[in-house]
């Protein structure tokens, strides 16, 4: 894809609502038994309905997500049996982010 026909780059504005992943997650939920039993541990790429890889590594992935989607729209997906929470630190005051005490 040349970058001059790149589609949904995303723009954000101070309370812009975060972007919505569904249909990327779902593509994802879609593909990850069979992902998972031939490729644990490694990485693939998302945009839309499409999946590009695995990949041995996120740093081997990200590059091939932005020679080919540009910056537009895309995910970087590990392969793993189920999501694991993830710990994001300092995240205190913004709109997407909702207190939970």
């Amino acid at each position: 894809m040349d970058t001059q026909e790149i589609k949904d780059v995303p723009r954000f504005g101070v309370n812009d609502p975060p972007i919505d992943w569904s249909r990327e997650e779902a593509v994802f939920e879609r593909v990850r038994a069979r992902l998972f039993r031939d490729h644990p541990g490694q990485f693939v790429i998302i945009s839309g309905d499409e999946v590009v890889g695995p990949f041995p590594t996120y740093e081997d992935a990200i590059p091939v997500g932005y020679n080919r989607f540009g910056r537009g729209r895309f995910i970087c997906c590990d392969i793993t049996e189920k999501d694991e929470p993830v710990f994001i630190p300092y995240v205190v005051n913004h709109p997407s982010v909702e207190r939970l005490d």
